[in-house]
């Protein structure tokens, strides 16, 4: 794995992209090779993956937070990636996720075009419903990008025809999920690596053992092999 563009990048602000709150937060080595876009669950908002971001600590990788654009009624705090409820309050079934696609290019767009970034350098981490985000937007746009993790977060729109898209693709599942269809993900992702949890549940990956996998996919597709003090653990993981 080769590393270009060794050294830190102008950092992007809120006045540079006003679409959504985020959070930048450069490589702990001053050496950003790499960008991680973090996309939050259904219910939540930045705080958390800003958190986990800083906590993985992956060398020479930034780190932008993205805030999902729609509120969730009647909570302060809680946001979502577009209309997920309707007038009753009830899930809607089939929802129309174009709000979050538009905003994704529209940010790709920026740090691309004023901040010097490759899009095969940048990748997606969503969890829920920002992982059902992250795979749409590599299915739908035309955009290589460096690689997507999906965390327990299902398509939104069931694949047709023979072309797959590039990008590598890591679903990190749990036992008994059955919203995860994996023929539908080999069917619209040419590279497709799956790892499912120790646990039942709808949580992120809460151990070093459950974390292995991403980080593992990680040393393939980012520009350095990462290693991650996360849970106050030390990951090394060789190309």
């Amino acid at each position: 794995m080769n590393v270009e563009e060794l050294g830190a990048k102008k950092a992007i602000s809120q006045r540079d992209f006003r679409h959504a709150k985020f959070e930048y937060v450069p490589s702990a080595d001053g050496v950003d090779s790499n960008l991680i876009i973090y996309l939050h669950g259904l219910g939540d908002n930045i705080s958390h993956f800003v958190n986990l971001s800083k906590k993985l600590r992956l060398p020479q990788t930034a780190s932008l937070v993205l805030q999902g654009p729609v509120p969730v009624p009647f909570f302060d705090e809680a946001r979502m990636w577009y209309q997920s409820f309707d007038m009753l309050g009830n899930l809607i079934q089939s929802p129309d996720p174009r709000i979050a696609l538009n905003l994704l290019n529209d940010l790709i767009y920026t740090l691309t075009s004023q901040f010097g970034w490759d899009t095969r350098n940048i990748h997606l981490f969503g969890f829920a419903q920002g992982g059902s985000v992250a795979v749409e937007f590599a299915r739908s746009s035309n955009i290589s990008l460096g690689s997507v993790v999906n965390v327990l977060g299902p398509l939104l729109s069931y694949a047709t025809g023979s072309s797959k898209t590039a990008t590598p693709i890591c679903i990190f599942t749990r036992p008994s999920r059955n919203v995860l269809d994996s023929s539908n993900f080999n069917k619209a992702f040419s590279k497709v690596t799956i790892f499912e949890g120790d646990k039942a549940g709808d949580e992120m990956p809460k151990d070093p053992q459950e974390w292995s996998g991403i980080l593992k996919f990680w040393s393939d597709t980012l520009s350095t092999a990462p290693v991650s003090d996360q849970s106050g653990q030390v990951y090394k993981i060789a190309s």
